[in-house]
């Protein structure tokens, strides 16, 4: 079984039924979503896209950050935990966020949320491209680099509570749907430079 595939929330809080039209989007969703939204922004987009799920997002949310494992609870070191180094993907990889982090398969649960941000540097630009990594990022010091967080129907309201709920300095519209996603993609970008 694919490791990425295993998610389990040890609290079981946002354990659900199974929704028949929430599999089918989500399914869907899983096969098309980079396909469609490259079509619409193209190979040169900047933004950095950040999965995990739902449980993990409520924390990121009520944090206020997007950090390392190791960086938040000590756990140890290895390639994908590095201090002060979070794993993202692009425009061109994309398809590993949707299909093993955003946990679109895990159909008990509420699926989870993508994270889209954009980097702070050239050289942000560059590790995402090339490793796949950029550094923790900060929303309540830097608020304009988180530029959408994509779930699914089930969850935006939910999410944008959230956003409420901790304070964070970032309007609540940024949380769609992917089919929204890919619609306002070109509106989120128009602000597509780096904080440099």
């Amino acid at each position: 079984m694919d490791q990425f595939n295993i998610k389990r929330d040890k609290t079981n809080k946002f354990l659900r039924s199974i929704n028949k039209e929430d599999v089918k989007y989500r399914k869907i969703k899983r096969m098309t979503f980079e396909k469609e939204l490259k079509m619409v922004l193209g190979d040169e987009c900047l933004f950095c896209f950040h999965g995990t799920p739902i449980w993990n997002a409520q924390k990121i949310l009520q944090s206020g950050n997007i950090s390392a494992e190791i960086d938040r609870f000590g756990a140890g070191e290895d390639i994908l935990n590095m201090p002060g180094q979070i794993s993202v993907s692009t425009i061109n990889n994309l398809w590993f966020t949707v299909q093993h982090h955003a946990d679109l398969l895990n159909f008990k649960y509420p699926a989870g949320c993508i994270f889209v941000i954009l980097p702070k540097n050239e050289e942000e630009i560059k590790s995402s491209r090339e490793k796949n990594i950029i550094a923790n990022v900060d929303f309540k010091q830097n608020p304009e680099r988180l530029k959408a967080i994509i779930t699914t129907p089930e969850n935006v309201e939910k999410v944008k509570f959230w956003i409420k709920e901790y304070g964070l300095n970032v309007k609540t519209n940024i949380v769609v749907d992917y089919d929204e996603f890919i619609s306002k993609s070109l509106e989120f970008s128009k602000d597509n430079t780096t904080t440099i």
